[in-house]
């Protein structure tokens, strides 16, 4: 808020005059203007990079990948908009066709040349949250068959703080692994859609903030796998370096620097 004080100090010889603050009732406080929303522009990781270009609305409109060396193409993906909803995108000799059943339920089918369509995956939100996924694989006539499933549970800062993965077992889901994000720090987190296994399905945040631990266990609880991670940021608090290290039973340790840069629309 915006407030018009008028403090006058007259000092003449030994007499002092201070007059008390004082608020002109016509005064209106001032709207601040929004704050720009960081846009991820560009990812690098070891091998390859990943360039993103935006709509003026905030939309993704494409995402291309290249690699770092000689900068030869990977893939191109490029997203059309319906009614502030991802309608479709294409690229790599494929087709993702998204429509929205229910106010809840995100369904994206992948289609090939021709239009069959191989797998379908329905992604259901609740509280502006991803709660759940499942796969679907497609038989003759269009059957659909549940093949794996995703749950996710947050803590109250919006982050997820477990996600257990199950595989269709005649009638039944047989619980695969969890995985445990057991530390995050306290920065945004704007790139989470296109990193570890998430799916960019509209300008919602996956994550609120950056993981730093992820434990991975298998059904029956071995401990099998964590992934910590390790930031620099911007003045900003955007972080702009992570470095990525996986220690896993039976594997050599792998450690991997990613880069981040932004743009603001």
């Amino acid at each position: 808020m915006v407030q018009t004080a008028l403090r006058i100090t007259v000092i003449a010889l030994t007499t002092l005059l201070f007059s008390a603050c004082r608020r002109n009732p016509n005064d209106q406080p001032a709207t601040p203007a929004p704050a720009p929303t960081p846009r991820v522009s560009k990812m690098t990781f070891e091998l390859n990079n990943t360039v993103f270009t935006w709509n003026a609305d905030g939309t993704l409109n494409k995402a291309t990948s290249r690699a770092n060396t000689g900068g030869a193409l990977q893939s191109e993906l490029q997203y059309a908009w319906a009614n502030g909803r991802i309608s479709e995108v294409t690229g790599d000799n494929a087709r993702f066709v998204f429509t929205y059943p229910s106010a809840t339920t995100i369904r994206k089918d992948m289609r090939v040349a021709g239009g069959a369509t191989l797998f379908s995956f329905d992604f259901v939100r609740e509280n502006g949250r991803l709660r759940e996924a499942i796969m679907y694989s497609h038989g003759a006539g269009g059957a659909r068959t549940p093949e794996n499933r995703a749950l996710y549970t947050y803590n109250q800062a919006g982050n997820i703080t477990r996600l257990e993965e199950f595989e269709r077992n005649g009638a039944n889901w047989e619980l695969l692994e969890t995985v445990d994000f057991s530390q995050y720090d306290n920065r945004p987190n704007y790139t989470a859609a296109f990193e570890d296994g998430f799916a960019y399905l509209g300008p919602e945040a996956v994550l609120a903030n950056n993981p730093g631990r992820l434990e991975y266990r298998s059904a029956s609880g071995t401990l099998f796998k964590t992934i910590t991670y390790t930031y620099t940021y911007n003045n900003a608090g955007l972080k702009t370096r992570a470095v990525k290290n996986t220690v896993e039973t039976g594997e050599p340790n792998r450690s991997e620097t990613i880069s981040y840069e932004y743009h603001t629309r």
